[in-house]
């Protein structure tokens, strides 16, 4: 069956129509003539997998990857760079339309300067001697030989891994996530899942600087330290093994940058960071304003936000361990700016409630769900804000994933 592709949705998958019905077809590329099989078929829609593509588009490119598109980590990479951040700019710019009605343009997305090994972590599944990533859709292992968006740094790791899982292969499966800082050169190693871990293993220690691992909550230090350290915009910080950090230290930092140059900062504000985690973003505004206030239901990372704070010389930081959502409306200090960093699911709607009666002039939201971003976007319309910057940034190449940094504003009456 032939389908002319002519969109894409939110996961990347091409749009065409079939019947008058829209159908969605994983791999194929805006423009694309392409010969499907229909593999579901619904009221309103169809799935399609994809035979052959008759017409190519002129950016369709070879995967640099041999288990593309298999192990499903990937959805762009037979996709040209530069088509992939217009392609980007599409998903956010429909979802925020057809979400919540917003209209405003998006801005072009910031390219990543390494669309390949970018990232400064990996979490590998493990059975028995096998490493690798679960197969699109299913829980099947698929073992991996390579990976070409972790950094060269982690590929060295993983490869003297696999070595050793060879001679003392796991029992049971469970999870390995390495992490590595080119910034810092520190490096982490954490064993999850498994119902124990041989002695054998203590000589991965000569693979990264710190070991531990987490049974049933609890983290056990097997060599080096609790956290791993890292560099981000003018700050350095301690980031314990459970703690959410973001995997692409240079695209971080264009959010610190783009959110330092749009917020309107000065010394007399009081900026409030919602979602803070280890204080990546609290601490490096820190600096522009007369205080930050952060909150976070993480324990862990609030300890390491109120280090990271002592270790850097920040003495006008404030950081609370609650849930937003019950903390946040508590507050009774005024604020100016709000910024918040949720995670894909988005702000709690008491969150949005609690922003709102707070009026501040302005409000930046670090998204990573287009999605979730619309439908809060939509809430805050509601009650008198608007977008005035729509700002994506390419975290995550090669996927259909975008990271955004709006600026949004209360409307003057």
């Amino acid at each position: 069956m032939q389908v002319k592709i002519h969109g894409i949705t939110h996961k990347g998958e091409g749009v065409g129509k079939n019947d008058g019905k829209a159908t969605f077809v994983p791999l194929a590329i805006p423009g694309e003539t392409v010969d499907i099989e229909i593999i579901q078929e619904r009221s309103r829609f169809a799935r399609g997998r994809l035979k052959r593509v008759l017409e190519p588009s002129p950016d369709r490119v070879e995967p640099e990857c041999p288990h593309f598109p298999a192990c499903g980590g990937c959805h762009f990479q037979h996709v040209h760079y530069p088509r992939q951040l217009e392609l980007k700019r599409q998903i956010v710019q429909d979802n925020l339309q057809r979400i919540a009605g917003i209209t405003e343009d998006v801005k072009p997305v910031v390219a990543s300067s390494k669309p390949w090994n970018y990232r400064n972590k990996v979490t590998w599944h493990v059975r028995g001697n096998e490493l690798g990533y679960y197969q699109e859709g299913s829980h099947e292992l698929l073992p991996i030989s390579a990976c070409q968006i972790i950094s060269k740094s982690i590929q060295a790791i993983s490869s003297e891994l696999r070595n050793f899982l060879n001679q003392h292969p796991m029992a049971g499966s469970g999870e390995i996530t390495l992490r590595f800082s080119d910034t810092t050169g520190d490096s982490m190693l954490v064993l999850s899942g498994f119902p124990n871990i041989p002695a054998a293993w203590q000589k991965l220690n000569s693979l990264t600087a710190s070991g531990v691992y987490i049974k049933n909550g609890q983290i056990r230090v097997l060599w080096g330290s609790e956290y791993w350290q890292e560099k981000l915009g003018i700050m350095n910080f301690m980031v314990p093994a459970t703690s959410f950090f973001q995997v692409n230290n240079s695209q971080a930092e264009q959010i610190i940058a783009c959110l330092s140059r749009v917020l309107p900062l000065n010394k007399d504000m009081h900026l409030v960071d919602l979602y803070c985690g280890v204080g990546a973003i609290t601490l490096n505004l820190a600096s522009q304003v007369k205080k930050v206030t952060g909150i976070e239901e993480f324990a862990p990372s609030i300890k390491y936000a109120r280090l990271n704070a002592e270790r850097n010389g920040i003495e006008n930081a404030d950081f609370h361990c609650g849930s937003c959502e019950i903390l946040f409306p508590e507050l009774s200090e005024p604020m100016d700016v709000i910024v918040v960093d949720p995670p894909r699911a988005g702000c709690h709607p008491d969150v949005i409630k609690a922003i709102v009666h707070q009026e501040p002039e302005h409000i930046a939201y670090v998204s990573c769900n287009p999605g979730t971003l619309a439908r809060d976007l939509g809430r805050l319309k509601e009650s008198g804000y608007t977008p005035t910057l729509i700002q994506p940034i390419d975290m995550f190449p090669q996927t259909y994933h975008i990271e955004c940094v709006t600026l949004v504003s209360r409307v003057k009456k």
